[in-house]
């Protein structure tokens, strides 16, 4: 009777620690059941993040290369504008020495021209004198030392 006493204890005792191991073998269970489902939903969030951060970077790096055509394009057009302004200056210069040079001829011979054509009116008659007399006024008394232009001076001649 003691034996079985002691056995309906001991029975009785791991009857009642039973329920309290599978309640924690359940509790357990949930826990790590909760985890898991935390740990999907986070590794699903990150994947759709980093898809969305992929794609926002596919999007950035088009957008780049496109910028970076783009200039290229625009510094191929100014290299050949600044080219062709360079072409256009040279010819401008080369126009400029052209035009001091032939300046250089006519300012040679434009002092001989007016001294020849204040001989030639004091020869003219009186009325075709007092018709062209503004002109001759404009005609400078020194022309060594004139501040009159060179276009000035011709018009006059003319």
């Amino acid at each position: 009777m003691k034996t079985k006493l002691l056995l309906g204890i001991a029975l009785g005792i791991t009857a009642a620690t039973f329920p309290l191991n599978a309640q924690t073998d359940l509790e357990s269970t949930r826990d790590v059941l909760d985890q898991w489902v935390q740990t999907r939903q986070i590794t699903s969030k990150e994947k759709s993040d980093w898809r969305l951060e992929q794609a926002i970077l596919t999007d950035t790096q088009k957008l780049l290369s496109s910028e970076l055509t783009r200039l290229d394009t625009s510094l191929e057009e100014l290299n050949s504008s600044a080219t062709a302004a360079d072409e256009d200056r040279a010819e401008l210069t080369a126009t400029k020495e052209a035009i001091a040079e032939a300046s250089a001829v006519v300012e040679g011979s434009i002092i001989e021209l007016e001294t020849q054509i204040k001989a030639i009116v004091k020869t003219m008659p009186a009325p075709l004198i007092d018709r062209i007399k503004p002109l001759i006024r404009r005609l400078p008394e020194d022309s060594s030392d004139t501040t009159l232009s060179l276009g000035e001076r011709v018009q006059n001649i003319v």
